[in-house]
């Protein structure tokens, strides 16, 4: 026991400081718990070996990690993505998992391992992905909801396949129709019963239990290990189980207290995981570096050309379609654990296919992080090299991009949709340009005017006639775009007024030295007006209540709000 807690002592100092290495390069935690992990077999070679708590650890990880992705995955969540979002991830994961599966063949890995070679390099990681659009705060763009979606569907994609997986392993050896016979009851049976318990007993008893934090906490973590032990004992495995609890907690209303509670838990015991994964990597001459190089080649060069390609048949601008692509090559942990679930099925037999596949996943990793970083620079220079593939709407001709209008609006977002309404009653001619196909089809459905662009496109702005124009208004909150939009059209007419948004004061700072005429920044706007609230009720609750009556009934009416939410969706 002395020999474990200091082991554990040693273990937690070096991912201290490997997590602090991380944090100045401004890389994902996950690189800093691997790369301690190869420290320490380095350092202190066989110190995993010597104890299975280690092992136990990052198994209990796996299974909290998978039991809260599984209160997640409510039915909803297809609806919240988009149906064209789902169809993107769906088949990119199919088009990437063939690739895959012909490279583990070309390298004489058998069929079964081939499957999940294709199956981990073409899964991406949705926290990377999350983390990558957070620190450019570009979470809320276009191609940033994409993304998100799509990784979102690639996690959906996974757990059916990690679920056909285990239901073929459980079927084991013997008689195909006897066993298969026994297995669709088996199914049956634990869909059935989850169905009833989670319809019918489980809403009483998460009600009942709910009144005490604690018990909340102690009943979703028991619930987890129960499931994961019946399942593992039906012969599904534990990792099944842990997701399959998870869902029947996913439609429960206190799903997000449970897996806000369960985080902290979650997040100790995959760190365990993934320093232990990391421990497992060695540079020797076992491992097949070809493999290597088609398996990085297969998700930093040809994952992306495939989501770039089926963007572009769902009809967004190639800016979009080449940012989502870069921003997918990151390759997701469930790879990691996916690999693992094969090696201790027995389904994969090369034991150094994990430590290969983490070696391409960490590199995808790195190279995401700059990539990302770096996308806008990396699509002027290389994105205009894409043939454009245009999907269900066709851009205008230029005799229309002539046409005299008072105003031009970039984005019609929320911010967007409530300017169009001024236009509207102070009867302004105006042309409205988006890069959002479903946003596009709904406005030439009400035939209001309306183009198909994208503001980073030069060329695209270039032949966009402002000699009549006497306003143009960007919502889009991209400063490149802004940029673009000031030196193409402001130069063509300097008495063009130009209003522009940004999120930080540099950047508005940079609009105005660029020839903006007025730059809104919402954060400032929204201080200004409460200040003015303030001014004017002062400590007066009755006046507040009255305000707020007036807002409510205001928000309501705004239904092009809601409406562009479900646009943006599709």
């Amino acid at each position: 026991m002395d020999q474990f807690f200091l082991s554990f002592a040693v273990i937690l100092g070096i991912v201290l400081l490997s997590l602090g290495a991380m944090k100045i390069l401004k890389q994902p935690m996950i690189i800093g718990y691997i790369l301690a992990g190869i420290v320490i077999s380095f350092l202190f070679p066989g110190v995993f070996a010597e104890s299975e708590t280690f092992t136990q650890l990052s198994q209990v990880g796996i299974t909290f990690l998978l039991f809260i992705i599984g209160t997640e995955l409510n039915p909803s969540l297809i609806h919240k993505i988009g149906g064209k979002t789902v169809a993107v991830g769906v088949l990119q994961v199919i088009g990437s998992s063939i690739l895959g599966f012909g490279i583990g063949l070309a390298f004489k890995f058998d069929i079964m391992t081939s499957l999940y070679i294709g199956t981990a390099t073409a899964l991406s990681s949705t926290i990377v992905i999350l983390k990558l659009l957070g620190d450019k705060d570009d979470i809320d763009t276009t191609y940033g909801r994409l993304s998100i979606g799509t990784s979102v569907s690639q996690d959906i994609s996974v757990m059916l396949f990690m679920s056909i997986v285990a239901a073929f392993t459980a079927m084991g050896d013997g008689d195909s129709l006897h066993v298969a016979g026994i297995l669709i009851l088996k199914i049956l049976g634990i869909g059935i019963g989850l169905f009833i318990f989670s319809k019918y007993l489980l809403p009483y008893f998460t009600r009942k239990i709910a009144e005490s934090q604690e018990f909340l906490l102690l009943f979703s973590i028991g619930r987890c290990f129960i499931t994961s032990a019946i399942f593992q004992t039906l012969g599904f495995g534990m990792e099944i189980g842990a997701l399959m609890g998870g869902i029947t907690l996913s439609t429960s209303p206190y799903r997000f207290e449970i897996a806000s509670r369960m985080k902290v838990l979650k997040d100790f015991f995959i760190v365990v995981y993934f320093v232990l994964l990391g421990s497992q990597i060695s540079f020797d001459g076992n491992l097949n570096r070809p493999f290597i190089g088609a398996g990085l080649a297969a998700v930093i060069f040809f994952k992306p050309r495939i989501t770039m390609w089926l963007m572009k048949l769902m009809g967004h601008v190639k800016k979009n379609n080449f940012l989502t692509g870069l921003t997918l090559i990151p390759m997701s942990e469930f790879s990691f654990i996916l690999i693992s679930m094969g090696i201790s099925s027995g389904a994969i037999k090369d034991q150094n296919l994990l430590v290969m596949i983490t070696i391409i996943g960490i590199t995808s990793i790195l190279i995401s992080g700059y990539a990302t970083a770096y996308n806008h620079i990396l699509f002027k220079k290389l994105g205009k090299r894409q043939k454009y593939i245009p999907g269900s709407i066709s851009r205008k001709s230029k005799e229309t991009l002539g046409s005299p209008n008072d105003i031009v609006l970039f984005g019609f977002g929320k911010l967007g949709s409530s300017l169009y309404e001024h236009f509207q009653k102070k009867k302004y001619s105006f042309l409205i340009i988006d890069e959002h196909p479903a946003i596009i089809n709904h406005l030439n459905t009400h035939e209001i005017n309306c183009l198909y662009g994208d503001a980073l496109d030069l060329e695209f702005l270039n032949d966009i006639n402002v000699s009549g124009t006497k306003m143009v208004i960007s919502t889009i909150r991209n400063v490149d775009a802004n940029f673009a939009i000031l030196s193409c059209l402001k130069e063509k007419k300097a008495d063009l007024i130009v209003i522009c948004i940004a999120n930080h004061i540099h950047e508005a700072i940079t609009l105005y030295e660029k020839g903006a005429d007025y730059v809104i920044m919402p954060h400032y706007i929204g201080a200004d007006h409460t200040s003015i609230m303030l001014e004017e009720f002062g400590l007066d609750l009755e006046k507040f209540l009255k305000n707020k009556s007036l807002q409510v009934e205001n928000l309501r009416k705004k239904s092009n709000d809601l409406l562009l939410e479900e646009l943006i969706k599709k």
